[in-house]
């Protein structure tokens, strides 16, 4: 089973609980609930939502979620206990759905995925949810990034009214993996494989999925850097401006062309070698320390 396999190799029964008492990073782990092709994202905001806790949760369940390809592998499934705990979508999103797109203050694509969450938490219409590979849904994991800045004049007022400071400076690093092996279909007549076609019709979706995505958080930091009438929204009492820096990481950074080859023709694999492990570890700190963005973040925050 590849939870246990998982367990064997990697976390070592490891669960959400054991990542928060010793310290480690808040990690989000997307997958896909394949009934409805709604996006499934492993934090507590979210189990809140289906009634159930996410520190008792395996980090290779997770895991295994989140990579379950289809065909390859059957989805994992989990009870969903939504609304047996009360109420459990926040006052302000049920407010929002009462609104149509053209009065409501969160943009349309916004507001679908609070329908998408109502959906989800319906455990009488949906008592189990069969969680598939994220990447059917958001292949980056980026959506939520892009969900934080349409909804952030709410969730600043929301942080006020709870007296606690507000944000003034939110820094995304946004690595996308995507590679571009060489393929030599176009010096052959004879056709792909129907598996490489399907490979490709399944990849290619996703990949300009991805594209839209980063291109959409990089348009919203720029409108909410520069919008005095954004600014105002959401710079409340304090009145203190808002910075919001992404920075995008791919192998098209790489200057020198035959290692970017390199990286391109590495394959999506459960394994790699040691050595390539080692080339892909120190090539993101490599990429991170040279980007432009990052080094006007690092300038912004030692001038303060």
């Amino acid at each position: 089973m590849s939870q246990d396999y998982y367990d064997e190799i990697l976390f070592n029964n490891a669960t959400f609980a054991d990542l928060e008492k010793n310290g480690g990073p808040r990690i989000l782990v997307s997958a896909t609930e394949a009934s409805t092709g709604y996006r499934f994202t492993f934090n507590q905001d979210f189990f809140d939502l289906i009634c159930s806790d996410l520190s008792q949760v395996k980090l290779s369940r997770a895991a295994v979620s989140s990579s379950a390809v289809p065909i390859i592998f059957n989805p994992v499934t989990f009870h969903n206990y939504g609304k047996q705990c009360g109420e459990n979508i926040p006052a302000w999103a049920e407010e929002a759905l009462k609104k149509t797109s053209t009065n409501s203050d969160l943009p349309s694509r916004t507001l679908q995925r609070l329908r998408e969450l109502k959906v989800l938490s319906d455990s009488e219409e949906r008592p189990y949810l069969h969680l598939a590979d994220g990447g059917i849904s958001d292949n980056l994991g980026a959506r939520i990034i892009l969900e934080l800045l349409e909804t952030l004049p709410v969730l600043q007022a929301e942080r006020e009214s709870k007296g606690a400071p507000p944000l003034r400076n939110i820094a995304f690093i946004i690595v996308n993996s995507l590679s571009y092996p060489k393929v030599n279909w176009g010096k052959s007549a004879v056709p792909p494989s129907e598996v490489g076609m399907a490979m490709r019709a399944m990849g290619t979706p996703i990949d300009q999925y991805s594209y839209e995505t980063i291109s959409l958080i990089e348009d919203i930091a720029k409108s909410i850097n520069k919008s005095p009438q954004l600014q105002g929204k959401l710079n409340g009492q304090a009145g203190l401006p808002i910075n919001v820096t992404p920075i995008v990481l791919s192998f098209m950074q790489v200057a020198d062309e035959k290692e970017r080859d390199y990286f391109n023709n590495l394959p999506t694999s459960f394994r790699l070698a040691e050595e390539e492990v080692d080339q892909l570890r120190k090539l993101g700190g490599v990429l991170l320390k040279g980007s432009t963005q990052y080094k006007n973040l690092i300038k912004q925050l030692q001038a303060k």
